[in-house]
């Protein structure tokens, strides 16, 4: 629901709704000439409105959550799509699926621009990072910037939400299994969180663990077996002779483990 105020206000037109994802355009029905500056400025607010969304999912006793938002610029149909008898008012073409792609390289706290949005607006764009990324179905590599501001008339900051990890001095057991498609693998792998903070961890692990990974993980431990599930993706590895390092950022967390890892990082 905030989301959808939240665009509705930057006057994006809402595709779809796909189960946790939304999928919006800018620039129709009506035609706006500022749609990519519209739609970097709708993002970034609408990551500012995931803390308040987590202070009232945390007081619901509901998982803590994340959300990365992909924005492309390109040429598609627009119209009412379908048959006689089934048809809505959306978008389609090639850049859409590539916006998909986009999307999947994204973590929580993050808004990425592809190289035709960054090119429109980079006189007012803020970029923390530059990412070189292969898709499927693409040519050579691509470079996805990562957008912490806006200046113009639509000008927007991304709230700070940088967090130090904490060492832990009783590293955390996980059993952890990856997931391809929304299909979760049946063989779990095993590691141990050494770092965390409030959206990451950094798991040492013997078996092995891919960068863009994304993965199901609990904690291992039987006083915890109760306590639920996590998500996230693995953004970087750090491979040493016998064991890998992992940074993963998490996409959702159970209640109860979240509190196991806000008592972790004050003892």
């Amino acid at each position: 629901g905030s989301m959808i105020e939240i665009l509705i206000e930057y006057r994006g037109t809402i595709d779809e709704i796909i189960g946790d994802g939304i999928l919006a355009f800018f620039g129709a029905p009506q035609d706006l000439d500022d749609h990519p500056e519209r739609a970097v400025a709708c993002a970034l607010r609408m990551q500012n409105a995931m803390e308040q969304i987590n202070e009232l999912n945390e007081a619901d006793g509901l998982p803590h959550l994340e959300m990365g938002i992909a924005i492309n610029t390109g040429s598609v149909v627009v119209g009412n799509i379908g048959s006689e008898k089934r048809s809505k008012y959306g978008a389609v073409g090639a850049q859409i699926n590539f916006t998909g792609r986009m999307e999947s390289f994204t973590t929580g706290g993050q808004v990425l621009v592809s190289q035709s949005t960054y090119d429109k607006l980079s006189d007012k764009l803020e970029i923390k990072t530059t990412l070189s990324v292969e898709m499927k179905g693409v040519v050579g590599k691509v470079n996805l910037y990562q957008v912490v501001g806006l200046g113009g008339e639509h000008g927007v900051k991304l709230s700070d939400r940088c967090y130090k990890f904490k060492d832990l001095d009783s590293p955390l057991k996980v059993c952890f299994y990856g997931m391809e498609a929304k299909i979760i693998d049946e063989n779990a792998r095993h590691g141990a969180i050494v770092q965390l903070s409030p959206t990451s961890a950094v798991v040492r692990t013997s078996d092995n663990v891919g960068q863009w990974e994304d993965l199901r993980m609990s904690l291992c431990d039987p006083a915890f077996e109760s306590f639920g599930d996590m998500y996230g993706k693995v953004v970087s590895i750090d491979k040493l002779d016998d064991y890998t390092m992992a940074m993963i950022r998490f996409t959702s967390v159970a209640p109860q483990i979240y509190k196991v890892f806000r008592e972790a990082m004050v003892t």
